[in-house]
């Protein structure tokens, strides 16, 4: 079989079971580590759920600065209308 062959054959079982590339991931990492899977997966959970809540505070602040700006904007036009 072609190295061609073989990459898109590869490719397409990637595509048809991406769980078996995670797993592989989590197999490796957790070898690297010298831990269990169980404490990877632990791992990965709690880092995405940081990396969510920092999303989501991100997204607070800046609907903050958007009020904030409007509002600014809204008293400019205000007082230049109030000057004209």
């Amino acid at each position: 079989m072609t190295r061609l062959l073989r990459g898109k054959i590869q490719t397409a079982n990637e595509r048809a079971h991406p769980h078996k590339k995670n797993i592989r991931g989590i197999r490796e990492a957790a070898r690297l580590i010298g831990t269990d899977e169980k404490e990877i997966l632990e791992r990965a959970v709690l880092f995405y759920l940081a990396s969510i809540k920092a999303t989501l505070d991100l997204e607070k602040e800046l609907r903050a600065w958007d009020t904030l700006s409007d509002e600014a904007l809204a008293r400019t036009d205000r007082s230049l209308k109030s000057r004209s």
